[in-house]
Protein backbone atom coordinates (compact mmCIF):
# COMPACT_ATOMS: atom_id res chain seq x y z
CA UNK A 1 0.00 0.00 0.00
CA UNK A 2 2.87 2.38 0.67
CA UNK A 3 4.04 2.01 -2.94
CA UNK A 4 0.52 2.60 -4.22
CA UNK A 5 0.20 5.77 -2.14
CA UNK A 6 3.57 6.94 -3.43
CA UNK A 7 2.55 6.35 -7.05
CA UNK A 8 -0.72 8.22 -6.57
CA UNK A 9 1.17 11.09 -4.98
CA UNK A 10 3.52 11.21 -7.95
CA UNK A 11 0.52 11.44 -10.23
CA UNK A 12 -0.56 14.62 -8.47
CA UNK A 13 2.94 16.07 -8.62
CA UNK A 14 4.19 15.23 -12.07
CA UNK A 15 1.36 14.42 -14.18
CA UNK A 16 1.05 15.56 -20.80
CA UNK A 17 -2.73 18.55 -22.22
CA UNK A 18 -5.17 16.63 -24.15
CA UNK A 19 -3.43 13.33 -24.67
CA UNK A 20 -3.79 10.63 -27.30
CA UNK A 21 -6.38 9.06 -25.03
CA UNK A 22 -9.53 7.22 -26.01
CA UNK A 23 -11.93 9.76 -24.51
CA UNK A 24 -10.92 12.49 -26.97
CA UNK A 25 -12.42 11.99 -30.44
CA UNK A 26 -9.95 12.33 -33.31
CA UNK A 27 -12.20 14.23 -35.67
CA UNK A 28 -13.12 13.35 -39.24
CA UNK A 29 -10.16 12.32 -41.36
CA UNK A 30 -7.62 12.68 -38.54
CA UNK A 31 -5.40 9.90 -37.27
CA UNK A 32 -2.89 9.04 -34.59
CA UNK A 33 -0.27 6.27 -34.39
CA UNK A 34 2.23 5.17 -31.78
CA UNK A 35 4.86 2.45 -31.54
CA UNK A 36 6.15 1.57 -28.08
CA UNK A 37 8.82 -0.79 -26.76
CA UNK A 38 9.08 -1.83 -23.12
CA UNK A 39 12.18 -3.56 -21.74
CA UNK A 40 11.92 -5.43 -18.45
CA UNK A 41 14.56 -5.85 -15.76
CA UNK A 42 14.42 -9.66 -15.84
CA UNK A 43 12.66 -10.09 -12.50
CA UNK A 44 10.59 -12.82 -14.13
CA UNK A 45 13.12 -15.03 -16.00
CA UNK A 46 10.44 -16.82 -18.03
CA UNK A 47 8.70 -13.62 -19.19
CA UNK A 48 9.67 -11.88 -22.46
CA UNK A 49 12.36 -9.26 -21.85
CA UNK A 50 11.11 -7.00 -24.67
CA UNK A 51 7.50 -6.13 -25.49
CA UNK A 52 6.25 -4.05 -28.41
CA UNK A 53 2.88 -2.40 -28.92
CA UNK A 54 1.29 -0.61 -31.88
CA UNK A 55 -1.69 1.72 -31.54
CA UNK A 56 -3.61 3.26 -34.46
CA UNK A 57 -6.68 5.52 -34.25
CA UNK A 58 -8.59 7.18 -37.09
CA UNK A 59 -11.64 9.42 -37.06
CA UNK A 60 -14.39 8.47 -39.51
CA UNK A 61 -16.58 11.40 -38.42
CA UNK A 62 -16.39 14.01 -35.67
CA UNK A 63 -17.63 11.45 -33.12
CA UNK A 64 -17.00 8.01 -34.66
CA UNK A 65 -13.64 6.33 -35.08
CA UNK A 66 -11.71 3.11 -35.51
CA UNK A 67 -8.85 1.88 -33.32
CA UNK A 68 -6.35 -0.95 -33.78
CA UNK A 69 -4.18 -2.31 -30.96
CA UNK A 70 -1.47 -4.94 -31.43
CA UNK A 71 1.01 -6.29 -28.86
CA UNK A 72 4.06 -8.43 -29.67
CA UNK A 73 6.22 -10.30 -27.15
CA UNK A 74 8.53 -13.29 -27.37
CA UNK A 75 7.70 -13.90 -31.03
CA UNK A 76 3.97 -14.06 -30.25
CA UNK A 77 1.01 -11.72 -30.65
CA UNK A 78 -0.69 -11.62 -27.22
CA UNK A 79 -3.20 -9.01 -28.39
CA UNK A 80 -4.67 -7.98 -31.75
CA UNK A 81 -7.89 -5.98 -31.48
CA UNK A 82 -9.89 -3.69 -33.72
CA UNK A 83 -12.42 -1.37 -32.06
CA UNK A 84 -15.31 0.83 -33.16
CA UNK A 85 -15.45 3.95 -30.98
CA UNK A 86 -18.27 6.40 -30.39
CA UNK A 87 -17.98 9.74 -28.61
CA UNK A 88 -21.19 10.40 -26.66
CA UNK A 89 -20.73 14.15 -26.13
CA UNK A 90 -20.23 17.07 -28.54
CA UNK A 91 -16.63 17.79 -29.48
CA UNK A 92 -16.62 21.13 -27.64
CA UNK A 93 -18.04 19.70 -24.38
CA UNK A 94 -15.62 20.00 -21.42
CA UNK A 95 -16.13 16.36 -20.52
CA UNK A 96 -15.14 13.61 -22.95
CA UNK A 97 -17.10 10.37 -22.84
CA UNK A 98 -16.75 7.46 -25.25
CA UNK A 99 -17.85 3.88 -25.72
CA UNK A 100 -15.99 1.29 -27.77
CA UNK A 101 -16.61 -2.28 -28.82
CA UNK A 102 -13.94 -4.40 -30.41
CA UNK A 103 -12.96 -7.88 -31.39
CA UNK A 104 -9.87 -9.86 -32.31
CA UNK A 105 -7.62 -12.24 -30.44
CA UNK A 106 -6.11 -12.35 -26.94
CA UNK A 107 -3.33 -14.90 -26.47
CA UNK A 108 -4.42 -16.58 -29.69
CA UNK A 109 -8.06 -16.95 -28.62
CA UNK A 110 -10.97 -15.06 -30.25
CA UNK A 111 -12.08 -12.24 -27.98
CA UNK A 112 -14.39 -9.26 -27.63
CA UNK A 113 -13.65 -6.12 -25.60
CA UNK A 114 -16.20 -3.46 -24.58
CA UNK A 115 -14.83 -0.18 -23.18
CA UNK A 116 -15.98 2.96 -21.42
CA UNK A 117 -13.71 6.02 -21.23
CA UNK A 118 -14.20 9.30 -19.38
CA UNK A 119 -11.85 12.27 -19.59
CA UNK A 120 -11.59 16.01 -19.02
CA UNK A 121 -9.07 18.72 -19.75
CA UNK A 122 -8.21 21.30 -17.10
CA UNK A 123 -5.87 24.17 -16.30
CA UNK A 124 -3.88 24.42 -13.09
CA UNK A 125 -1.73 27.51 -12.36
CA UNK A 126 -1.90 28.38 -16.06
CA UNK A 127 -0.73 24.94 -17.21
CA UNK A 128 -2.98 22.75 -19.34
CA UNK A 129 -3.57 19.18 -18.26
CA UNK A 130 -5.94 16.27 -18.61
CA UNK A 131 -7.32 13.34 -16.63
CA UNK A 132 -8.75 10.14 -18.03
CA UNK A 133 -10.20 6.87 -16.74
CA UNK A 134 -10.71 3.89 -19.05
CA UNK A 135 -12.67 0.81 -17.98
CA UNK A 136 -12.51 -2.26 -20.22
CA UNK A 137 -13.67 -5.86 -20.26
CA UNK A 138 -12.03 -8.77 -22.06
CA UNK A 139 -14.01 -11.90 -22.88
CA UNK A 140 -12.78 -15.10 -24.50
CA UNK A 141 -14.06 -18.68 -24.55
CA UNK A 142 -10.93 -19.97 -22.82
CA UNK A 143 -11.23 -21.23 -19.26
CA UNK A 144 -11.02 -18.20 -16.98
CA UNK A 145 -10.88 -16.00 -20.07
CA UNK A 146 -12.80 -13.08 -18.61
CA UNK A 147 -11.01 -10.05 -17.22
CA UNK A 148 -11.49 -6.41 -16.30
CA UNK A 149 -9.07 -3.50 -16.74
CA UNK A 150 -8.92 0.01 -15.31
CA UNK A 151 -6.39 2.55 -16.62
CA UNK A 152 -6.02 5.94 -14.94
CA UNK A 153 -4.06 8.79 -16.53
CA UNK A 154 -3.20 12.25 -15.24
CA UNK A 155 -0.94 14.63 -17.13
CA UNK A 156 0.30 18.16 -17.60
CA UNK A 157 1.72 20.02 -20.58
CA UNK A 158 4.10 22.62 -19.12
CA UNK A 159 5.13 23.81 -22.61
CA UNK A 160 3.74 23.21 -26.13
CA UNK A 161 6.59 20.76 -26.77
CA UNK A 162 6.62 18.88 -23.48
CA UNK A 163 4.16 16.53 -21.80
CA UNK A 164 4.63 14.65 -18.55
CA UNK A 165 2.10 12.10 -17.37
CA UNK A 166 1.59 9.27 -14.91
CA UNK A 167 -0.60 6.22 -15.33
CA UNK A 168 -1.87 3.46 -13.06
CA UNK A 169 -2.90 0.16 -14.68
CA UNK A 170 -5.07 -2.41 -12.89
CA UNK A 171 -5.95 -5.82 -14.34
CA UNK A 172 -8.10 -8.52 -12.77
CA UNK A 173 -8.80 -11.82 -14.48
CA UNK A 174 -11.75 -14.00 -13.50
CA UNK A 175 -9.58 -16.74 -12.03
CA UNK A 176 -6.26 -15.01 -11.37
CA UNK A 177 -4.56 -12.42 -9.17
CA UNK A 178 -5.00 -8.66 -9.46
CA UNK A 179 -2.12 -6.90 -11.25
CA UNK A 180 -1.37 -3.23 -10.55
CA UNK A 181 1.49 -1.19 -11.95
CA UNK A 182 2.34 2.49 -12.27
CA UNK A 183 4.21 4.27 -15.05
CA UNK A 184 5.58 7.78 -15.34
CA UNK A 185 6.44 9.20 -18.76
CA UNK A 186 7.85 12.25 -20.48
CA UNK A 187 7.02 13.06 -24.11
CA UNK A 188 8.90 15.65 -26.18
CA UNK A 189 7.81 16.99 -29.56
CA UNK A 190 10.68 16.80 -32.06
CA UNK A 191 8.57 17.79 -35.07
CA UNK A 192 5.19 19.41 -35.56
CA UNK A 193 3.55 15.97 -35.60
CA UNK A 194 6.16 13.68 -34.03
CA UNK A 195 6.81 13.05 -30.33
CA UNK A 196 9.37 10.90 -28.51
CA UNK A 197 7.98 9.21 -25.40
CA UNK A 198 10.21 7.87 -22.61
CA UNK A 199 9.08 6.35 -19.33
CA UNK A 200 9.67 3.92 -16.50
CA UNK A 201 7.20 1.71 -14.69
CA UNK A 202 7.10 -0.44 -11.60
CA UNK A 203 4.89 -3.35 -10.66
CA UNK A 204 2.98 -2.82 -7.41
CA UNK A 205 1.32 -6.20 -7.00
CA UNK A 206 1.87 -9.13 -7.24
CA UNK A 207 5.16 -8.69 -9.15
CA UNK A 208 7.48 -5.76 -8.42
CA UNK A 209 9.41 -5.65 -11.66
CA UNK A 210 10.64 -2.55 -13.48
CA UNK A 211 10.38 -1.61 -17.16
CA UNK A 212 11.85 1.03 -19.45
CA UNK A 213 9.52 2.48 -22.09
CA UNK A 214 10.62 3.97 -25.44
CA UNK A 215 8.02 5.21 -27.88
CA UNK A 216 7.20 7.40 -30.88
CA UNK A 217 3.88 9.17 -31.55
CA UNK A 218 2.69 10.78 -34.75
CA UNK A 219 -0.51 12.46 -35.94
CA UNK A 220 -1.74 12.49 -39.52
Amino acid sequence: MNRLRLCLALICLFAPATAPGGAWPRGEGLGFASVTTRITDGTLPTAPRVRHSVYLAYGLTERIGLTVEVDLAGGRVPKALGLYTLSLLPRDHPWKLSLALGGGTLNGTPAISPRFTLGRGFTVFGTAGWAEAALAGEFTRAAGGQAGKLDLTLGLSPTPRLRSYVQVFAYQSFAGPRFIRAETSLAYRVHRRVWFDVGVSTGITPVRDHRLKLGVWTAF
